[in-house]
């Protein structure tokens, strides 16, 4: 069952990447990253890393739901600034797909979890 969970992962980093290189190269059409920029992909960065550790070993339901709180929080920031510009409406884009992937790696955690518990019921 776990294996079945590897289709999707593999997509979904796939799509991770396709969005940073994406997002690199609107910043650079545009000339200069948005001033909201840097503090947003270590918020993102470092969500991704947190994800990716529930991925490899389980999370409970607090963690995961600390997960989504924190992808609530970036939109919410990401909403507030891009009504401040249009110039970044792009990179905003970029932004809120690359969310929407973190939101599917959270998925496979999930599932993973369930599995996890479901495989030691078994036993």
């Amino acid at each position: 069952m776990k294996t079945l969970l590897n289709i999707p992962l593999l997509k979904i980093s796939e799509d991770l990447v396709d969005s940073f290189d994406r997002i690199a190269w609107r910043i650079e059409e545009s000339g200069a990253p948005p001033s909201w920029f840097s503090q947003i992909m270590g918020d993102v960065g470092g969500l991704l890393q947190d994800i990716l550790a529930c991925v490899r070993s389980s999370c409970d339901e607090e963690e995961i739901d600390r997960k989504y709180e924190e992808i609530r929080r970036i939109r919410k920031i990401l909403r507030e600034e891009i009504s401040r510009s249009e110039r970044s409406s792009q990179v905003y884009a970029e932004m809120v797909s690359m969310l929407n992937n973190l939101e599917g790696l959270i998925e496979i955690s999930l599932m993973k979890t369930l599995i996890d518990g479901a495989s030691r019921l078994d036993r």
